[in-house]
């Protein structure tokens, strides 16, 4: 009985003292304008002026519709948005159900002001709306900042130096509200 536990610390302390793996290498990504659907995790800061939150995000993107997991910092769950054509839905851990026509009356649970959701499925990618104005571009055509529906979006660092990089942090900000996004994991 001794040895085994004396191997299994011994195996303990050797994979605890091997080398970290490497990071990934990010596979080439397709055209920024060609992306339909995607998923991704990630944590969100929201900056209400007089209230501050962390949550963790799991976000499924379709064409019609939208799956959002929201977590509490060490990862137990706290609600989930389900989005189509038909009406949007919030489920808090608690089991307590709220009905909207559209996700951003139900997102006002985490803020004060709506975010509006399919602009910001838009903006995780990198892209703008036709009504957006200021745009200012990195050297690589990447978007950096513009503003867009009234909202202040930045992209302060992509995942990597390829030309159709996705976004890895952005900011979107308007009076009295600030959220910092940072993707964690993309699936393309």
């Amino acid at each position: 009985m001794k040895r085994l536990l004396l191997a299994l610390i011994t195996l303990l302390l050797t994979a605890c003292a091997s080398t970290p793996p490497a990071p990934q290498e990010i596979p080439p990504r397709p055209a920024r304008d060609s992306v339909q659907k995607f998923a991704l995790s990630g944590r969100v800061a929201i900056d209400q002026g007089k209230s501050a939150n962390n949550v963790r995000i799991m976000w499924e993107h379709n064409r019609d519709s939208d799956s959002l997991g929201f977590a509490s910092p060490l990862g137990n769950m706290l609600a989930e948005l389900q989005s189509s054509p038909k009406g949007a839905r919030w489920t808090s851990a608690d089991g307590e159900l709220y009905e909207a026509r559209t996700p951003e009356r139900l997102m006002t649970h985490f803020t004060d002001t709506p975010i509006p959701l399919n602009a910001l499925s838009q903006w995780v990618l990198g892209r703008l709306s036709v009504q957006a104005s200021e745009i200012r571009r990195d050297a690589q055509g990447r978007l950096l900042d513009a503003l867009d529906q009234g909202w202040a979006v930045r992209i302060t660092g992509y995942e990597s130096e390829q030309a159709n990089a996705l976004p890895r942090t952005l900011e979107i900000e308007q009076p009295g509200l600030r959220l910092k996004l940072v993707i964690e994991e993309w699936f393309i």
